[in-house]
């Protein structure tokens, strides 16, 4: 998705050197945990608009809401 490129160059051009060392020094997945809490929240958002398209595009509410509902109702399988 085009919408994510500045997001991921907006977290790399703004490490600092303590980012730096931290990542350097850091677990195996410090750059993934770096990139999950500068990006998360703005790629969450981002892809927010893209994924309700989809999902409206393809109807799929239409064939989900009413299975969820069913189960939701249905005690035996909720144990409700």
């Amino acid at each position: 998705m085009a919408e994510a490129k500045p997001i991921f160059v907006k977290a790399i051009t703004s490490i600092t050197i303590k980012d730096a060392f931290t990542l350097l020094r850091g677990e195996e997945n410090a750059a993934t945990e770096y990139l999950r809490h500068t990006t998360g929240a703005s790629l969450a958002a981002s892809f927010d608009q893209e994924v309700t398209k989809a999902v409206e595009a393809v109807n799929l509410t239409k064939f989900y809401n009413p299975l969820a509902d069913a189960y939701n109702t249905s005690t035996p399988l909720t144990g409700g």
